[in-house]
């Protein structure tokens, strides 16, 4: 086999191919060493069978024809919507006032009782208090504040289980806003996020073009750079410095602004947060873009006009921002940008991800503060024959915002939903047990045995709504 051609992952890769794809691809030799990490002039050389091609300098040659050869995988989803109501006149005393503007919202927004929800006195955004269901949120302000209306608020996991709620009732997040439109709306801030799950963008490389200045904005003044993804495992923090790099395009500290970008490593902060490494995260980058005030209900609304939530977002994009090659080449696009924003790429779609609301978090913290203190206390027990944990157990008793979560994790569809929206459904599968009764896991031997002695002979009253 001669120095021109030699076989690498993706079979015979040619010296003359390289060209041809390189050529094919509109890269010129300087994109081709930007995106790939090899200089321009040992490119040259290898393209003029002077140099070796290596099978490590292939594939990093592969990874970059591989954003350009397959239709990569992008979608667009909602990470947050924040929408406020106005009083509406009622015959309800004005001490009910915020109970019944927000039982009627609830309802007709989400499609779950009212009484299903847990309300309870708190402070945020000046509101005096707040509903919840899960990871939805809905605050009312205090008798003499009725101008403040009634705020809902879903973040990223709100979002998700709402997802998962509307795919229980057939329902859409069109539905979801025309149902807002009926209370008079002000949306305050609605987030679309685009999901880069093959590394298309590099997030270190666009950080290092705005500091050359081989970008475009359009009705934007700033850009500022943070690290991000700083780890809250004591395992990872003891061995990693914070993680990631997270851009942020537009002034995102001013309240005032009506629109700014985030754009940010997602496999390193799921790495920090979650301890899942980066080659097995779903998305490596996230580009999100952020709309507040009056722009929201503009962006809602065409949302709604035009059906294609996910054009609206690349459209906001490209008119705000674009990537250079270098500051000197204003009219050659960053070949990363490129495929991006669309092009040689097929339209990317809208998407839910619907997650039913859980206790992961309460689990985590369990797992990493709880429980190495309790299997300490178990084995102890265990050794001496005392059951004090046994009692422990026994005495404890659920508050009655425990007894009220405890309800809507283990409600039936049909408990919680209203019956205009209910559908038919066969609910989540029951977790497995074994011939005892006890749920599947990996323990070790002993550790079943207290475990058993911890919660033996408990005759649990469920709660119920």
């Amino acid at each position: 086999m001669s120095p021109r051609e030699k076989t690498g992952v993706l079979g015979v890769f040619s010296i003359d191919v390289l060209k041809q794809k390189r050529e094919l691809f509109g890269l010129s030799l300087e994109m081709l060493s930007e995106m790939s990490g090899i200089s321009k002039r040992h490119l040259l050389r290898i393209e003029q069978g002077k140099q070796d091609l290596t099978e490590k300098l292939k594939v990093k040659i592969d990874d970059v024809f591989e954003l350009f050869e397959q239709d990569v995988k992008i979608d667009v989803i909602y990470d947050y919507v924040k929408v406020r109501f106005p009083y509406f006149l009622n015959d309800a005393p004005e001490k009910d006032q915020a109970r019944v503007h927000a039982k009627q919202i609830i309802e007709k927004l989400f499609g779950l009782r009212f009484e299903s929800w847990e309300q309870r006195p708190i402070k945020r955004y000046y509101y005096d208090g707040m509903y919840s269901f899960g990871d939805f949120t809905v605050l009312y302000p205090a008798p003499d504040k009725k101008e403040m209306g009634i705020l809902v608020e879903l973040k990223g996991r709100g979002c998700r289980q709402l997802e998962s709620v509307m795919v229980e009732q057939g329902r859409t997040w069109k539905d979801f806003f025309l149902a807002c439109y009926e209370f008079a709306p002000v949306f305050k801030r609605l987030d679309l996020a685009v999901n880069d799950y093959h590394g298309i963008l590099s997030v270190p490389d666009m950080i290092e073009k705005c500091k050359a200045g081989a970008y475009y904005l359009n009705r934007m003044r700033t850009f500022s750079i943070h690290m991000s993804g700083v780890p809250n495992r004591k395992e990872i923090a003891a061995e990693k410095p914070p993680m990631g790099h997270t851009l942020y395009i537009g002034a995102h500290r001013d309240r005032d602004s009506k629109l700014y970008f985030c754009i940010y490593e997602k496999d390193l902060e799921q790495e920090a947060k979650l301890g899942i490494e980066p080659d097995e995260a779903e998305s490596k980058n996230r580009f999100e873009i952020r709309v507040q005030q009056e722009r929201a209900d503009i962006v809602v609304a065409e949302i709604l006009l035009r059906d294609d939530m996910a054009g609206i977002a690349l459209d906001i994009i490209n008119d705000y921002l674009r990537f250079f090659h270098t500051a000197d080449t204003p009219d050659i696009t960053c070949p990363r940008w490129a495929k991006f924003i669309g092009v040689a790429r097929k339209k990317i779609d809208f998407s839910m991800k619907p997650e039913p609301y859980t206790l992961d978090r309460t689990y985590n913290w369990v797992e990493r503060s709880v429980m190495p203190s309790i299997k300490f206390l178990a084995y102890l027990e265990q050794h001496y024959g005392t059951v004090e944990l046994q009692d422990m157990f026994a005495r404890a008793e659920l508050s009655e915002r425990h007894q009220r979560m405890f309800g809507q994790l283990v409600a039936r569809a049909e408990d919680i939903m209203l019956p205009a929206f209910l559908k038919q459904s066969s609910g989540p599968a029951d977790p497995g047990t074994d011939a005892d009764g006890f749920r599947v896991m990996d323990v070790k031997p002993g550790e079943k045995l207290a475990m058993q002695r911890m919660f033996a002979g408990e005759d649990i009253e469920y709660p119920s709504f």
